[in-house]
């Protein structure tokens, strides 16, 4: 939490807030830690939950659908904290794999003025054309 706490992003944050969040991602195991010689520098964590959920939480922070976060079609993303591109890199190759099963991911960007932007990205690899 402390990784979180001190990034501006998550500024506005509460501590409980925080904790919150990072704990269920904990017990459901939807995390990643990255680390740099030992040291932890980022973090990333996700629930699951269903497209109409999903989009209800990126569009208007309405979390009712979510449920327990453990099944779904769709990813939220909820955390991501990395200190580099190879730290990124690594954490985009790790959730390709983790979610290759699903078929949306729906985020929000956190910006420090305090502002945050909906992000939805379909991620369904089996109905992708080939090029």
């Amino acid at each position: 939490m402390a990784l979180l706490m001190v990034n501006d992003a998550f500024e506005g944050l509460r501590l409980g807030e925080i904790g919150r969040l990072v704990v269920g991602q904990i017990n459901r195991k939807h995390y990643y830690f990255v680390c740099r010689d030992t040291v932890p520098t980022g973090f990333v964590g996700w629930a699951y939950c269903t497209e109409d959920a999903g989009r209800a939480w990126a569009e208007r922070s309405d979390t009712r659908g979510i449920g327990d976060g453990t099944s779904g079609d769709s990813v939220i993303l909820n955390v991501w904290l990395a200190d580099g591109k190879d730290m990124n890199s690594y954490l985009t190759y790790r959730l390709r794999e983790e979610w290759s099963d699903k078929k949306n991911l729906f985020a929000r960007r956190r910006y420090t003025n305090g502002n945050s932007r909906a992000l939805s990205l379909n991620i369904d690899r089996k109905n992708k054309r080939p090029r």
